[in-house]
Order: structure tokens, then sequence, then C-alpha cells
């Protein structure tokens, strides 16, 4: 007499509802101990800390907690454009918000000081850890542990709004991140991967920093509202992206073990023999398609995907600088001040003085409205042509300051430098 055994599913622990109220609280308090001064490196280190502690103390399932699924081509070409597209609206909403209520001064001082990056270096480090450590770990905190955790009391939706008012809690821009975490929930909820929201939070963080350092910009609404050339075009690719991610949700998860669902069976309105037709001649019609024109035929819609993100970028960009143009172009001297400065070599101190009052007068001369893109590009080829070899010596210097003499004498006449 044989023994008869059967498999038993493989069970997948996530983590209780009470352990996100907990690692929150964990979260606020720990990030009361960060000292200001340091709390751009710490707060990424604390998050994920005590993120991996949590899930590593309740033993939960990795994958299925986190969402660590990889998102399809699709679905990871639109996440840029609806970053783009939300970072706008975001932008409008935080104008409307200051505008009513406006946040401590001291409190804006600290963000723009955080935002700050003037030289290669410091754009490294500021890409690095607000880009690309604030996106990874409160993703993973807050649209993996939180919201899977939260999902388990059976209802999906309000597992979004609830873990997007405990993102908010922690954000000055209140209502602005109440939005973006709503709109993050979603699309990690409908494309089952935390990749897609970490990629949106990615290149919103980026955008901030780029509008404020290359346009000198806090905000595309001066002294409210975006202009309608910029805002119109964002709103429609926002709720076009959202529209795109529609589809059905991931299951609730309201018990401790989730088991694999059961199989369901066939449609009734289709007769078997009939689908089996369908999909044999499906089958014949991919098969006499030549492997050279499956490949070519994705390759199309890549370009076309990256072609509109490219577009749309440049659109952007575009509307920024006819809008703001002098702010563009003093954003772009000053980079060349600073470090025009920097590479001055040892011997060369003493150019420093004529680097100063040269580019002084190159502001001088935007503030008046007369410095145009040109002018500006010829002084950025001659300063990158100077200091090609990563430094400016004596001769290199007064090369660079007879060039912003040059620009200024033709645009404004000769004057004394």
């Amino acid at each position: 007499m044989g023994l008869v055994t059967s498999e038993e599913p493989k069970l997948e622990k996530l983590p209780p509802p009470a352990a996100a109220i907990f690692l929150f609280l964990a979260l606020v308090l720990g990030g009361a101990l960060i000292p200001i001064s340091w709390a751009l490196i710490l707060t990424p280190v604390l998050v994920l800390g005590l993120t991996a502690a949590a899930a590593i103390l309740l033993r939960v399932d990795i994958p299925k907690t986190f969402r660590l699924r990889r998102p399809s081509l699709a679905d990871f070409l639109m996440a840029f454009p609806l970053a783009i597209s939300l970072f706008v609206v975001g932008d409008q909403i935080s104008g409307l918000t200051q505008s009513i209520s406006p946040l401590d001064p001291k409190v804006l001082d600290a963000i723009r000081e955080l935002l700050r990056a003037e030289t290669a270096s410091e754009w490294l480090f500021k890409i690095l850890v607000i880009g690309v450590g604030a996106a990874v770990s409160e993703e993973l905190m807050f649209r993996g542990f939180i919201l899977t955790a939260l999902a388990r009391t059976g209802r999906t939706e309000l597992a979004v709004v609830f873990t997007s008012l405990l993102f908010m809690a922690l954000h000055p821009q209140f209502l602005a991140t109440l939005v973006a975490g709503l709109v993050l929930g979603y699309v990690a909820i409908t494309t089952r991967s935390i990749v897609i929201p970490i990629v949106v939070h990615f290149v919103n963080n980026v955008s901030n920093l780029v509008l404020f350092n290359l346009a000198d910009l806090e905000t595309l609404g001066e002294p409210v509202w975006i202009p309608p050339s910029i805002f119109i075009p964002a709103l429609a690719i926002f709720l076009i992206t959202l529209f795109y991610y529609r589809r059905e949700p991931e299951p609730s998860m309201p018990g401790d073990v989730v088991r694999p669902p059961e199989p369901r069976p066939p449609a009734q309105s289709i007769r078997p023999e009939t689908l089996a037709k369908l999909q044999g001649a499906i089958s014949r019609e991919l098969d006499e398609i030549p492997p050279g024109r499956r490949r070519l035929g994705w390759l199309i819609v890549v370009a076309a995907v990256g072609l509109g993100v490219t577009v749309l970028l440049g659109l952007f960009s575009t509307s920024v600088y006819y809008l703001y143009p002098e702010r563009v172009h003093e954003a772009g001297i000053e980079v060349m001040r600073i470090q025009s400065q920097e590479d001055l070599a040892f011997d060369a101190k003493d150019k420093a003085p004529s680097l100063t009052s040269a580019f002084e007068a190159l502001s001088a001369l935007n503030a008046s409205g007369q410095l145009d893109i040109t002018d500006l590009a010829r002084v950025q080829e001659a300063f990158l042509r100077l200091r090609a070899d990563g430094s400016l010596d004596g001769r290199d210097a007064e090369a660079l300051v007879e060039t912003i003499r040059q620009v200024v004498r033709d645009k404004a006449g000769a004057r004394p430098l």
C-alpha cells in the first residue's frame, strides 16, 4: 500500500497593517534625532534601514511585499512623460497652496539650500541623494512595505489614500505631496511593480533640481499661475498617462497568508473548439512573420516612444527658456564664474579679479536684456575649450576674459571692465 502525498502551495507571508504604523512612527522618531546638517545623507539611510529591519524581523515575502517585479517596456517608458507632467501639475498645486498658506521662510531657505548645486561634484551628489536615494528608499517603504501591509485590510483604494496621507505628513508641500502620493500608489498597484513609482519619483526630484539650478526658478508659475503653454499640455499628458495605466488592480490581501488563487473555469460564451481554432489561426499568422520583422516592429515602437519623450522634454525646456531667458542665461553665467575660479591654476590666482569683473559685466549685459543664446554659447565654447585640461592657467584666463569683453563690446559698445 503506497502513500499518497500532495505538495502544499507555497505560502506568502506579508506584513500586517500594524507593522506599517509602527514603521512610520519609528521613521518620525528617528528623523527627529537626525541633525539638520546631516539630514540629506542620513534620511535615506534611515528609511532604508528601518524598512529592511522590519522586513527581516517579520520574515516577510520580499518580492511580494516590495513588488519586486520587472515592468513591461511600455510601462517603463510611459513613466517618464507621467513624471514630467506630474512635476508641472504638482508645481501648480504648490504655487496655489503657497499663495494661500505660505511656508515659513526658514523652511523655504532650508529647501533652497538642499536643492542648490553649483559645481559638477555637487550636482552628482544631489542627484545621487535627492534623486536616487530619496526615490528608492521612500518608494520601498511607502509604496512597498506600508502599502502592502495596509492593503491586507481588503480595501486597496483606502490603502493607497492612507499611505499617501502618511507620505504627505513628512513633506512641507502638503497638498502637492498628497497628489504625488496618490499617483505613485496608483501606478504601484496597477503595474504591480515598484520600479514605476521609483522612476516617477526620481524624475520628479531631478526636475526640481534642474529648474532651481539651471533656470534659477523655484516654480514655473510667477507669481502663482503656470503659463498655459506649459500647463495645458502637461495636464493633458498627465491625464493620458494615468488613463494608460488604468487596468485591473492587484487583488486585495486580507489574510495573514495568501495562497495562489484557484484556476478559473474557461468562459462558456465561446466553445472550446472555436477557441482552439482561433488560437491556431493566430499562431499561424504570427509564425508567418519573419523574426527580423518582429524585431523591427519592436524597434519602431521603442523609437516612437523615445521620440515622444524627447519631444516632450524639448517642448518643456524650450517653453521654460522663452518664458525666462534672462534667468536661464544667468544660471549659466554663474556656473561658469564659479567653475573658472575653482579651475584657476595656483600661479594664475592674480587673474581672479579680472575674471570676476568680466562675468559681472556679462551679467549686467544679460540683466539689460541684450544677451542672447548665441552670445552665451560663444562664451561657453571658449570656456570649455580653454579648460579642456581641467585647469585655467594665466594665458587661458586672459583669453576667457578677452572673449567676454568682446561679447560685451559687440552688444553694448566698448566699456571698461
